[in-house]
């Protein structure tokens, strides 16, 4: 799992995943989870910690697959495949696609992807908001990476013309919410996803970035 026990996303996956698993002869399936942590101990450095730790943990264990339920810890399990699981067959959900060569190493790899739809949600805001003139995209994430706002770019480009489109990426929740006061007329929000920090260093969720959006703004919000 990409964060904790306690993240709403890995409680809601664990539960139904494991739904599926009790469907099968009692006995026959022995699950084990783990997580990243990843929003409470960031870093390359906790990384290796992990590695070194599962390493040891089951090193006496016969897995028979791996499952990678987000974007991170599929690029860990990638990443440290031949130290943990070098034998072990990788089942994953992302959102972004891996690189060809992973498919064709290893025992074998496959999952599916979670893509975002910018266009097609962009098209649905434009056909309830016709008049729009200008869209605002946020997204953002604890990496500072930008492949979300990449992702809509490439996929939005073809709107260049029709209505202007800013970036609103990796910002403050201060810097957010004083931007989106001052919206001009006829504008949208296409929100995608963001991650950040506040003044203390603890994360702020997307969930909790979204609420902070919807109640600084009079302007129409729209989601993947």
């Amino acid at each position: 799992y990409w964060y904790d026990r306690d993240y709403a996303a890995d409680q809601l996956f664990s539960q139904m995943f494991q739904e599926v698993l009790q469907s099968a002869a009692s006995g026959t399936v022995e699950y084990y989870s783990e997580y990243l942590e990843s929003n409470r101990f960031p870093g390359e450095n906790q990384s290796l910690l992990l590695r070194d730790y599962l390493r040891q943990k089951y090193s006496d264990r016969n897995i028979d697959v791996v499952v990678a339920n987000a974007d991170r810890p599929l690029r860990f399990l990638l990443k440290y495949r031949d130290d943990l699981f070098p034998h072990t067959p990788i089942v994953f959900l992302s959102v972004t696609h891996p690189p060809a060569k992973e498919f064709a190493a290893g025992p074998g790899l496959t999952g599916i992807i979670q893509a975002y739809d910018y266009k097609r949600t962009l098209d649905l805001a434009l056909k309830f908001q016709p008049s729009t003139e200008h869209v605002f995209v946020i997204s953002g994430s604890l990496e500072r990476d930008k492949r979300l706002e990449t992702q809509a770019r490439e996929e939005l480009h073809i709107y260049e013309g029709r209505v202007s489109i800013a970036y609103l990426t990796d910002l403050t929740l201060d810097e957010l919410t004083l931007k989106l006061k001052t919206l001009p007329e006829r504008s949208i929000i296409l929100y995608v996803w963001q991650q950040t920090r506040n003044g203390e260093g603890n994360v702020v969720e997307t969930s909790e970035v979204l609420a902070s959006v919807v109640n600084s703004t009079r302007v129409p919000v729209y989601g993947l």
